[in-house]
C-alpha cells in the first residue's frame, strides 16, 4: 500500500523552488552591495562594516563642519576627507545600497508575477574606462565591472582559481569574476587582463 502521507505535493515543490529563487536573489543582492564604488576617484568599500564606519564619520561631519578624517580607501591608500567629502561619500554609498535593494524588489516582483528575469543582470556595477587591450588592475570588491568600450570581442585572463564571464551590450563590457559559484574578490597583487580577441 502507498503511504500518501510521505508524498510531495506540487504545491510543496513550487514552494521549495520559490524559496530557493528568493534566496538566490537575496544572495546576489548582498554580493552587489559589497562590490564597492568610486567616489571622486577614491575607491570606497560598501560592505556592512564600511557602511557602519562611514555612518559614524558622517555623524561627526554633521556635528562639526571643520571635521576631517584620514580615510582608508578600499585600495589601502589613506586620503584626507573634509566634512563635506565625508557626507558625499556617505550619500554615494547609501545610493548604491538602495539601488541594490531596488533591483532586488524588481526581481522579486517578476518572480511573484511569473515574469522571466535574470538574477545576474541589472545590478549596480563599477564603470571602468580602459583603452582597448589595457589590463584591468586589481580592485577590491566582489568582481562586477563594466568596461566602457565599443569592442564586443574580448578575451580575459583571470588570476588563478577564478573564472570570468563576459557580456557586451554594444557600448560596455560587463565582467563577472567568480570563485566556484560565488562572485569573488580579485586577490591582492593580481589582476585580470582584458584584451580584444582581434589582437590575437
Amino acid at each position: 500500500m502507498i503511504d500518501w502521507t510521505k508524498a510531495v505535493t506540487l504545491e510543496a515543490r513550487a514552494a521549495t523552488r520559490d524559496a530557493m529563487a528568493r534566496e538566490a536573489i537575496r544572495a546576489r543582492r548582498d554580493a552587489a552591495i559589497s562590490t564597492g564604488i568610486y567616489v571622486a576617484g577614491i575607491p570606497v568599500g560598501t560592505d556592512d562594516q564600511s557602511q557602519a564606519r562611514i555612518t559614524g564619520a558622517a555623524l561627526a561631519a554633521m556635528r562639526d563642519a571643520a571635521y576631517s578624517v584620514a580615510w582608508k580607501g578600499s585600495d589601502g591608500v589613506f586620503v584626507t576627507l573634509t566634512a563635506d567629502q565625508v557626507l558625499t561619500v556617505a550619500d554615494a554609498i547609501r545610493a548604491h545600497v538602495q539601488a541594490c535593494f531596488d533591483r532586488e524588489a524588481a526581481l522579486l516582483s517578476d518572480l511573484t508575477t511569473g515574469q522571466s528575469y535574470a538574477v545576474n543582470e541589472g545590478w549596480p556595477s563599477q564603470d571602468v574606462r580602459l583603452a582597448d587591450g589595457a589590463a584591468l588592475a586589481h580592485r577590491v570588491g566582489a568582481g562586477v565591472y563594466r568596461v566602457l568600450t565599443s569592442n564586443a570581442d574580448w578575451d580575459a585572463e583571470a588570476p588563478e582559481g577564478l573564472t570570468v564571464t563576459l557580456s557586451h551590450d554594444g557600448t560596455a563590457l560587463t565582467v563577472w569574476v567568480w570563485r566556484g559559484t560565488s562572485l569573488a574578490d580579485i586577490p591582492t597583487g593580481q589582476h585580470l587582463t582584458l584584451r580584444p580577441i582581434s589582437e590575437d
